[in-house]
């Protein structure tokens, strides 16, 4: 009796791990992905389709407990991989899986791959997509078919991979792409719930199996098989109930249509076998005539969407029968713009250039004709163009309208008139500095004489008060002079290595003492920019001459003027802007307010001689124009920025010495000439 309970508690412990053992035998984990009508998960989160059916009869009858995991294809994929899962359904062979799957030896279904796109995308074969964007599913075999298919017919396409069908599908529907590639039953099944239609893109047929973890549940394939192969040898089995369910297809033997109308059927389809055969073949001939004649219209159509000016065709109506996608770049407006309303393309023309506009482009004659104009871009901005068009004639001599091609001269005009503007600064300076020069001789004539006069002891009072106003007349005369000479750069100068940055601190001590305490001094000076070959005294000038100006224009003596220095390259395009600067390191210093700014009508006219905006009296017009005579003399450049009531900027570049030796020299040039003081000009 007392070795019962110890045979008793081996027994349980021999059982025990056989029943846990059998449980998990019985417990299958199966990977679910949307995949309709095959299989997928309804709104309550229950597994469905022909696989999961299939799959609860056969655990039915095998006493399995199925556990199914929903995920995307590529999910499924991996969790199969990494053992989350024990079995997935719908896996089509390739030799690839085969290396790392067990599959069932009976397949379920056998599909296609097919191309799905939306209405008029003009998609008819494969050739229709070359260089097109086309979705795929990730790791999915319609996927794999349609990229190697692609590749064998020397197609090349943009692939671009989503999780599931009905991403892909949704990208064609927003147009991402221009088709998406699936299986046949899902794409017809869900093509309308997307606004999608099939098309006649058909290739790559397969079919479906069950699939495992390679030598991991044998017994559980095995056992799908035999379910399988038993139920496909029966039509009115479990198998063929479910295929009928969710493809809609009768596949019983029973009799769909009366047979004599089967007979009438095949006899008529006989009888037009021959017209049929016909008809493909001149299908085949406009087919390859159509994409001829495509492919031509497409050569053209590149040429002409992809060309730098603005092309377009205007009928004799005036309405547009083509615009070029660079009229955007040029205008601002697309093209649909200028197609829907073809009054936009005189409207945007400049109102003092409409009458010669319209004057040119009403006459219809075979020859080629130009002009330049000006438009009103869509950001309300001004520019030049270009305008040369010809008349077309259909061969039979009837007008057709005009070929216009506009190009945007706006750069080109801007430099024309920048190296206008300094040729005519460049004769102004020549012709001042000859009479200046001339000026100053006589000068020194009657400022010598009348010294030499009032030095005479014997002379009245009266004559010698005369004398006096004349002297301080040729004073001023002969600093005028200086002034001009000083413009046309004839005065010598000397010029030495010199830190511009030691230059303007020592200039703005002097500003800041100069101005009232409200308004702001701000500077921004890099110590680093490098040294130049300067005039010392001149570029103090300079900065205190333009500061001067930035006061001027400030309202109630309140604002702030910024000062800056830095260093910077220019490169040959932003050179080609500015017709004294070449391309290499300079140094730019920038001197801005925020002022009430210059009018754009008088920017032009600022660096002219005797040029001023002020009351008379008040100055003599001659600051900026030694300004610009003094960065000129320096082989540097003066450009200035201004908007009403924003402010002002001016910015002016000097060449930096790029000699490491400069350095020393720099401290020379600096000493001699900290004590020099320079006299305010005034503004323009």
């Amino acid at each position: 009796m007392s070795t019962r309970p110890i045979i008793l508690f081996f027994i349980l412990l021999f059982l025990v791990p056989c029943s846990a053992s059998a449980t998990d035998q019985h417990s299958l984990r199966i990977g679910i992905f949307p995949l309709e009508p095959l299989n997928f998960t309804d709104k309550m989160g229950t597994a469905n389709g022909i696989y999961p059916d299939l799959l609860r009869e056969m655990a039915s009858a095998e006493e399995w407990q199925l556990i199914f995991v929903p995920g995307s294809w590529k999910e499924c994929l991996e969790r199969l991989e990494d053992g989350s899962i024990d079995l997935l359904s719908s896996v089509a062979r390739t030799p690839e899986r085969e290396l790392i799957y067990d599959y069932t030896n009976e397949s379920v279904v056998d599909n296609w791959s097919q191309i799905f796109t939306y209405p008029g995308s003009g998609i008819e074969n494969f050739k229709d997509l070359s260089e097109q964007r086309v979705a795929i599913v990730e790791r999915d075999i319609n996927g794999k078919n349609f990229l190697e298919t692609t590749q064998n017919m020397g197609i090349s396409v943009d692939i671009i991979h989503y999780a599931t069908n009905r991403e892909t599908f949704e990208a064609v529907q927003n147009r991402e792409v221009v088709a998406a590639v699936s299986s046949q039953h899902y794409g017809l099944r869900h093509a309308g719930d997307f606004s999608l239609i099939s098309t006649s893109i058909q290739f790559s047929p397969f079919s479906i199996y069950f699939a495992a973890l390679k030598g991991q549940q044998t017994e559980v394939l095995k056992q799908l098989d035999q379910h399988l192969s038993s139920w496909k040898k029966d039509k009115n089995s479990y198998y063929y109930k479910v295929l009928q369910k969710y493809l809609a297809t009768d596949l019983t033997e029973k009799e769909v249509f009366p047979r004599w109308l089967i007979y009438v059927i095949a006899s008529t389809l006989g009888l037009l076998l021959l017209s049929s055969l016909w008809i493909v073949s001149l299908n085949l001939l406009i087919k390859r005539r159509t994409a001829e004649l495509r492919e031509s219209e497409h050569a053209y159509r590149t040429v002409a969407n992809y060309t730098y000016d603005w092309e377009l065709w205007i009928l004799p109506d005036f309405t547009m029968k083509y615009v070029s996608p660079s009229c955007e770049r040029i205008t601002g407006y697309c093209a649909e713009e200028f197609m829907e309303d073809s009054r936009l393309f005189h409207q945007i023309i400049f109102d003092e250039d409409k009458a010669m506009w319209q004057k040119h482009i009403n006459h219809p004659e075979d020859r080629c004709e130009s002009l330049k104009h000006r438009i009103i871009a869509k950001d309300g901005s001004i520019k030049w163009i270009e305008h040369t068009c010809q008349s077309v004639f259909a061969p039979n001599g009837e007008y057709r309208g005009k070929r216009i091609s506009n190009r945007d001269i706006t750069s080109i005009k801007a430099v024309q008139e920048q190296l206008r503007q300094s040729q005519k600064m460049e004769a102004i300076g020549t012709l001042a500095g000859g009479i200046a020069h001339d000026f100053n001789n006589i000068l020194s004539g009657i400022l010598g004489y009348t010294e030499l006069t009032l030095l005479n002891p014997e002379i009245d009072s009266k004559s010698k008060k005369n004398l006096n106003y004349v002297l301080e007349a040729t004073i001023r005369a002969r600093d005028l002079v200086k002034q001009i000479l000083m413009f046309s750069r004839k005065e010598e100068q000397c010029h030495l290595p010199v830190n511009i940055h030691t230059v303007l601190e020592e200039a703005c001590i002097f500003i800041r003492k100069s101005i009232p305490a409200t308004i702001a001094l701000n500077l921004d000076i890099d110590i680093k920019t490098g040294a130049v070959m300067a005039d010392s005294t001149q570029i103090h000038q300079v900065v205190i001459n333009l500061c001067m100006n930035a006061v001027h224009s400030l309202p109630q003596q309140d604002g702030e003027i910024n000062i800056k220095l830095f260093p910077t390259d220019i490169d040959a395009i932003t050179a080609a802007k500015h017709p004294n600067l070449r391309p290499g390191s300079y140094a730019q210093l920038t001197v801005s307010d925020n002022g009430t700014g210059i009018p754009p009508e008088t920017i032009p006219r600022i660096f002219e001689p005797f040029f001023t905006t002020k009351e008379q009296g008040q100055g003599t017009g001659m600051g900026l124009a030694i300004i610009h005579g003094i960065v000129q003399s320096h082989d540097g450049s003066i450009s200035v920025e201004s908007c009403i009531g924003e402010g002002t900027t001016f910015k002016l570049f000097f060449p930096l010495i790029t000699d490491e030796s400069a350095s020393d020299a720099c401290t020379i040039a600096e000493t001699a000439t900290q004590t020099s003081h320079l006299r305010n000009s005034s503004e323009y």
